[in-house]
């Protein structure tokens, strides 16, 4: 069982790699994805146990108020000179890259449903929620949409069938 969870930490770390910055951006963004809510002039940050994290700040004093993570990953970076990092905790994954020696945070990736935005929108949260929440018009069999706003991006993935959340990601804006 340990092993399992370990080989599949391993690979979530994996996959959070592959976002980090080694290719072109494919996800939605509001600019691009049809019916995409309005995007308020404002930071997308993530707020853990009264923790602020918000894209682009310095990582190391995030990664060490937050604590011992659940796992932890490097690899050398394909963008940056330097260490790619993932911190995993028992509900996201903070990616970090590195500049000139100091490590930035990348991105908040939610695990699971026990985390959400600071305004109320979890993994498993309705399409109506989202809707009246960020006052958007997003349908049924849409895959999802984001959010931009100064140096960051809200992302949200939907079930296609339902237009439940699937997955939320914080990202730094390039």
């Amino acid at each position: 069982m340990k092993k399992t969870v370990s080989i599949l930490l391993i690979l979530a770390a994996l996959m959070c790699m592959l976002f980090v910055g080694c290719g072109d951006s494919t996800a939605p963004s509001a600019e691009a994805t049809p019916n995409a809510p309005s995007a308020p002039a404002k930071e997308y940050v993530f707020s853990y146990n009264g923790i602020s994290i918000p894209m682009k700040a310095e990582a190391a004093p995030i990664v060490s108020q937050l604590g011992e993570p659940l796992n932890y990953f490097e690899s050398e970076s394909c963008a940056f000179k330097g260490l790619d990092k993932i911190y995993t905790y028992a509900s996201f994954e903070l990616c970090t890259y590195p500049v000139d020696g100091v490590d930035y945070v990348l991105s908040v990736r939610f695990t699971n449903d026990t985390v959400s935005t600071a305004e109320g929108i979890s993994i498993g949260s309705s399409l109506d929620s989202l809707n009246t929440v960020y006052s958007s018009s997003v349908a049924v069999g849409e895959t999802g949409f984001t959010l931009t706003g100064g140096d960051s991006s809200l992302a949200f993935i939907l079930d296609g069938s339902t237009g439940a959340v699937t997955s939320v990601k914080y990202s730094a804006n390039n």
